[in-house]
């Protein structure tokens, strides 16, 4: 079985991704490093972890569907932690059907908001560290427009979408129970 956790940037997709990994004994993927690693190593191909996320999207649902296909013919279970994945891209998956899927955001939250909670609790060794508050608004901006555009696609296409604007905690919890159930009853 594959767990799909995706949304925006900084939405909460790691803490949940890696809390359902270990508590349901399934290797946890984070593909941030991934997509790292092939653009570090494979520049030709044209993955960039900062490009135009709607393009990209496309892209990496053609990788996320071949990479399903064999997790699942290897009967691996995994979490799958990603945040360049639309729903629309998601939809258009062959693969879809071995997945759960929960997307995460915060589209109702300001820049002023998301950059308080982000320096409120941004570890040590986040590269947001080193980006000064100015410049971190505009790509707090961009991650928000995205938050935005995967609710409304959600749900339009009947897709779960837990808003973390508000209540982190709980959404976190929300979360993490929604995965339980969708995992338990696939296993009976």
């Amino acid at each position: 079985m594959v767990i799909i956790i995706a949304g925006h940037s900084r939405s909460g997709k790691s803490t949940i991704a890696k809390r359902i990994a270990a508590e349901m004994q399934m290797n946890y993927i984070p593909f941030d490093s991934m997509i790292s690693t092939l653009e570090n190593l494979y520049p030709e191909i044209g993955i960039k972890h900062m490009d135009d996320n709607r393009v990209f999207s496309r892209k990496l649902a053609a990788f996320v569907d071949e990479f399903i296909s064999h997790l699942s013919y290897e009967e691996v279970d995994a979490v799958i932690d990603l945040y360049q994945l639309f729903p629309e891209d998601y939809a258009g998956m062959k693969n879809k059907h071995e997945t759960v899927i929960l997307y995460v955001g915060s589209p109702n939250l300001s820049c002023e908001k998301k950059l308080e909670d982000l320096r409120c609790f941004e570890r040590e060794k986040d590269w947001t560290r080193d980006v000064q508050d100015d410049e971190m608004k505009k790509i707090l901006g961009g991650f928000l427009k995205e938050g935005v555009q995967m609710a409304q696609q959600c749900e339009n296409l009947g897709l779960p979408f837990i808003d973390t604007s508000h209540r982190f905690d709980e959404a976190m919890e929300e979360s993490v129970e929604f995965l339980r159930n969708a995992i338990e009853a696939r296993r009976s």
